[in-house]
């Protein structure tokens, strides 16, 4: 079994990963493949911008075809069913809020708030819930049979499976609540008409960080309150996409030590989430060729029938043979660590992936040809 024939009931497909193991490039070439019987949207949350580099053109936050040119650059067949984006995590979360609002003026107010700009540029984990619900928005798009999204590295991709459950954690903290109620209580975001033992704390609390701060803070979250429970139907619906029986996960590695214990422990992870890993990609592997290891006798004849050597000084092709000789040697002793790898890395994972290798090409995957030779293994 292939992995596109593992694929084929799914209707998104996340990419997860260490860095530098090839995700863009596995993600890019399953839907390469898939664009040709289904209409396929690749995407990425990745700051780094190697989708846009292997499929050469801009991306934005807007799906755009995959130019016909492109292909017949590259030697392939056209294709006018693979699409691509680059997710904006700013833009989603616009997206979100005008969805989620009841009152326009009001959403209004909370986008031009600068805690709210502050939140959606520097706090931690915004990215990645601006991306789950962006692509919660894609996946109800009936134009997509398959949608394809590339993660960044193993850190920041738990925290796109996580960040639903902890903005909604976050949202409905009791501290938040027990900050905001007064306000709301007073009817306007002012200290002087607060009583009581809440007022003493708040007060204690702006000598700290100012009354300026903490009257934003609260207008803030006041402002929060009236987009709330449209945000927080949102993160359940995606909480479900994530879990959702059309999805599949797919990890990606490399046969390097410090890649594989952060895959398997990618693995652990997912099973603590009650997800699974549908398919394990080992990218870059150096395989072992059938039979015995040619002997350096047997390179020599090898060496011996061609014309170029045959030109060369017999002390040159005596350096050649040596230096082939021991290149040889020690391809195969990596190939022996790259199978022992695989092997270790498949018993951590268990009978539940289909496991697919992809062995190290001559050439770095850097376009779309490139991403079409990658696609003939997997």
């Amino acid at each position: 079994m292939t992995l596109m024939t593992l694929l084929e009931g799914a209707r998104v497909v996340i990419t997860l990963g260490p860095g530098g193991v090839g995700k863009t490039s596995t993600a890019a070439s399953l839907a390469l493949r898939a664009a040709r019987s289904r209409r396929t949207l690749v995407c990425t949350i990745d700051p780094a911008r190697r989708l846009a580099s292997s499929l050469g053109q801009d991306l934005g936050d807007e799906p755009t075809a995959v130019a016909p040119e492109r292909f017949e650059a590259a030697g392939l067949e056209p294709c006018t069913g693979l699409y691509a984006m680059m997710l904006d995590p700013a833009t989603a979360l616009d997206r979100l809020l005008l969805s989620a609002g009841r009152d326009p003026a009001a959403v209004e107010r909370l986008r031009s708030h600068p805690l709210y700009v502050t939140m959606a540029r520097d706090l931690p984990g915004m990215n990645e819930y601006a991306a789950v619900a962006r692509l919660h928005e894609l996946h109800l798009d009936q134009r997509w049979d398959l949608i394809l999204l590339d993660t960044p590295p193993t850190t920041h991709a738990l925290d796109f499976l996580d960040s639903p459950g902890r903005m909604l954690r976050a949202l409905r903290s009791p501290v938040v609540s027990w900050l905001v109620k007064p306000y709301l209580k007073a009817g306007r975001v002012s200290l002087e008409l607060l009583g009581g033992a809440k007022a003493y704390v708040l007060r204690r609390l702006a000598r700290i960080v100012g009354t300026g701060l903490l009257e934003q803070m609260a207008e803030f979250l006041v402002l929060f309150e009236t987009v709330l429970d449209g945000v927080s139907e949102r993160i359940d619906l995606v909480s479900q996409l994530l879990s959702g029986s059309d999805v599949r996960y797919v990890v990606v590695t490399t046969p390097a030590s410090t890649s594989v214990q952060e895959a398997a422990e990618l693995a652990a992870q997912l099973r603590r989430r009650r997800l699974r890993a549908h398919g394990l990609v080992i990218n870059r592997v150096h395989r072992l060729a059938e039979g015995a290891p040619l002997r350096p006798e047997e390179i020599a004849s090898e060496l011996a029938r061609l014309p170029e050597v045959e030109r060369m000084a017999a002390p040159d092709q005596l350096r050649l043979l040596k230096w082939l000789s021991l290149t040889h040697a020690r391809y195969q002793l990596l190939a022996r660590a790259d199978r022992a790898q695989t092997l270790h890395l498949s018993e951590r994972f268990g009978a539940s992936p289909l496991v697919v290798e992809v062995p190290l090409m001559a050439e770095e995957v850097h376009d779309l040809g490139g991403l079409a030779r990658m696609a003939s293994h997997l």
